[in-house]
């Protein structure tokens, strides 16, 4: 994975770059017991994500917003990664680097 220090980058350039997929009009991850959807809204401006996980002792809901640019890669990565900080995912990908 390259990693780009480039200002002012596009959030869906991140997301491409760490695995979503295109899925219907949305982007998808699989984190193997979940699957996150995000979507581009027009008002307030910015991805809209949702999801959910169930497993054998507990169950999340996801559902949160990010802007449309960040600062950099590592900001975007950033804010992905704290607002799925609880999860408990059965695929852990490079990006979101978990340390316990």
């Amino acid at each position: 994975m390259v990693i780009s220090f480039i200002e002012n980058v596009f959030m869906k350039d991140i997301l491409r770059a760490i695995g979503f997929v295109p899925a219907r009009s949305n982007l998808e991850f699989d984190f193997g017991n979940c699957k996150l959807e995000c979507a581009e809204v027009l008002f307030p401006g910015g991805w809209y994500f949702r999801g959910y996980y169930i497993n054998t002792r507990s169950t999340r809901f996801f559902d949160f917003q990010l802007p449309l640019k960040v600062e950099s890669y590592e900001q975007g990565i950033a804010l992905l990664v704290f607002n799925l900080k609880r999860a408990d995912f059965k695929i852990f990908p490079e990006w979101f680097c978990r340390k316990d």
